[in-house]
C-alpha cells in the first residue's frame, strides 16, 4: 500500500455491554492494526461512558453510530480528504449494531461510493439468544428490561412487519443482508466454549455445538503453538476413534449437575440433616434468618433494580416514538424496479445450508449437540447467514479462562490489555484487507 497525505480507510469500531471493563475495552483493536497501514479509526460513543450504559435497542444504537458515520463522511469530504473505503469491528452486541448501520447505509446509497471492505465480529450473538419458554422470564423481559432484551430473545415485533428484528437481518432480501454481502471479507470470531455471555452456536453461526462436553466425548483440538503469533486460536479439530469411556447416568448428573450448584445443594443437604437431628427448632431458626435475610436483599436491590429498569423502558420508549429514523421502513425489502435497476432478482430465503467455517473439521454426526433449544426462526437465521461466501469463522480454544469473552479483545481478568491473550487481535489485524 501506498503512502498517502492522508487516510482514505475509515474503520468503525463499535463496543458491547462490557461494563466491568477499564476505561475503554477496545484500547487494544488500534494498536493491532499493522504499522504501515493508513486507517482513520471512528470509535463510536453511543453513551458516553464507552459502554456503560445499558443499550436501548439494536436499530436505536445503530442509526446512531449511522450518524456518527455520516457526520465523519461529510467532514473528511469538506476538507478535500473523501473517505474511499469503510470497515466494520464490532464486539458483542456491537457486531449486531454494525449489521443494522450497514443495512441503513446501503439503503442510503452510501457504498455506490464508498467501498465496504472488512466487516468483523468478536463474540457477536448473531442470532440472538435463547428464547425464555418460562413465563415470568418472558414478563421480565417484555416490561421490565431494556427492549434490547426483547430483540435478543426474538420477543419483539419490529415496526409493521410484526417480525423479530434479528429475523429482519438475516432475510436474504432485507436491506441488513444485501448490504452485508457487498463487503469483501466478513469473519466471525467465537470462543469455542466456556463464553457464558454469548453461546458457541449464536456467535459461531452455527446449528451444532460439537465442543459441548468436551471433556467427555473424545473432540481432539489443535490450537496454534502459544509461542505462535496467535495462541489459542483453533487451527483444526477432529473427534477420538476411541472416545473415553461414557460415564455412569447417575455420576454424569452429578457432574453435570450439582456440582454446578454446589453451594445451593450443599445449603439444602445440611439444613435437612440439622432437621433430623434437632428434630426442627434449630433448623426453623436458620431457615427464618435466611428467609428475612433474601428478604431484606430483594428489598434492597431486586426491587430498585425492577423499578429502575421499568423507568429505562418507558423513557426509552417515550423518546423511540418521538425520533425520526434514517431508515426508511418502506424500502426495507427492494420492489421489482428496484431489483431491475440493479439487475438482480429476488433471493429465495432460507436456502440450503454451506459450511463456511475456516478451521479444518472431522466431526461425526452424533456426536455434535443440536441445537434443540434454538427456535425455528434462529435456526433459519443460520442457514441464511451461513450463505453468504465471504464468511469466514475464526473459533478460539481457551478451556478454564475465567473470562473469554473479555479475552477476545486482549483484556485480562480485571479488564486489563494482556499480552498474552492478544494473539486473536494478531489475527484478525493480519488478516485485514487494505
Amino acid at each position: 500500500m501506498t503512502s498517502q497525505a492522508y487516510p482514505r480507510h475509515m474503520l468503525v469500531l463499535i463496543h458491547g455491554q462490557l461494563s466491568a471493563a477499564g476505561e475503554d475495552h477496545l484500547s487494544q483493536v488500534p494498536l493491532a492494526i499493522p504499522q504501515d497501514v493508513n486507517f482513520l479509526v471512528l470509535k463510536t460513543d453511543l453513551s458516553g461512558l464507552n459502554g456503560r450504559r445499558a443499550y436501548v435497542s439494536i436499530d436505536w444504537e445503530a442509526e446512531t453510530v449511522v450518524q456518527q458515520i455520516l457526520a465523519v463522511l461529510q467532514s473528511c469530504k469538506a476538507r478535500q480528504q473523501p473517505i474511499s473505503e469503510i470497515s466494520f469491528f464490532g464486539f458483542n452486541m456491537g457486531g449486531l449494531i454494525a449489521r443494522y448501520a450497514v443495512g441503513v447505509l446501503f439503503q442510503m446509497k452510501v457504498f455506490s461510493e464508498i467501498k465496504p471492505r472488512n466487516f468483523d465480529a468478536f463474540g457477536t450473538p448473531h442470532v440472538g439468544l435463547v428464547t425464555p419458554r418460562n413465563r415470568v422470564q418472558q414478563w421480565l423481559i417484555r416490561r421490565v428490561f431494556p427492549r434490547f432484551m426483547e430483540q435478543m430473545a426474538w420477543m419483539d415485533e419490529w415496526e409493521e412487519s410484526g417480525r423479530p428484528v434479528l429475523d429482519v437481518m438475516s432475510d436474504t432480501n432485507s436491506v441488513f443482508f444485501r448490504g452485508l454481502a457487498l463487503f469483501e471479507s466478513i469473519r466471525v470470531y467465537a470462543n469455542a466454549t466456556g463464553d457464558g455471555m454469548v453461546p458457541y452456536m449464536s456467535a459461531a453461526i452455527e446449528k451444532s455445538d460439537p465442543f459441548v462436553d468436551y471433556k467427555h466425548s473424545g473432540i481432539i483440538v489443535e490450537t496454534y503453538d502459544e509461542a505462535s503469533r496467535y495462541p489459542a486460536l483453533i487451527k483444526s479439530w477432529t473427534f477420538s476413534s476411541s472416545p473415553p469411556n461414557a460415564l455412569h447416568p447417575v455420576l454424569g448428573f452429578f457432574l453435570k449437575t450439582l456440582l454446578r450448584r454446589t453451594s445451593i445443594y450443599v445449603l439444602v443437604l445440611a439444613l435437612i440433616a440439622v432437621l433430623i437431628i434437632t428434630g426442627g427448632k434449630i433448623a426453623t431458626c436458620i431457615l427464618s434468618v435466611l428467609g428475612a435475610f433474601a428478604l431484606y436483599l430483594a428489598v434492597i436491590t431486586l426491587i430498585p433494580a425492577i423499578l429502575s429498569f421499568m423507568s429505562i423502558r418507558s423513557q426509552n420508549n417515550r423518546l423511540d416514538a418521538q425520533r425520526r429514523r434514517l431508515l426508511d421502513m418502506s424500502s426495507v425489502f427492494p420492489t421489482s424496479d428496484e431489483l431491475a435497476e440493479d439487475g438482480s432478482r429476488l433471493v429465495p430465503s432460507r436456502t440450503p445450508e454451506t459450511s463456511k467455517s475456516s478451521v479444518p473439521t472431522t466431526a461425526p454426526s452424533t456426536t455434535s449437540k443440536t441445537a434443540s433449544h434454538l427456535t425455528p426462526l434462529q435456526l433459519h437465521a443460520i442457514t441464511n447467514l451461513n450463505t453468504l461466501p465471504q464468511l469466514h469463522k475464526e473459533l478460539v480454544w481457551r478451556p478454564g479462562c475465567f473470562t473469554p469473552h473479555r479475552a477476545l479483545l486482549g483484556l485480562g481478568t480485571f479488564g486489563k490489555p494482556s499480552f498474552e491473550r492478544g494473539g486473536i487481535l494478531r489475527h484478525w489485524g493480519d488478516g485485514l484487507l487494505y
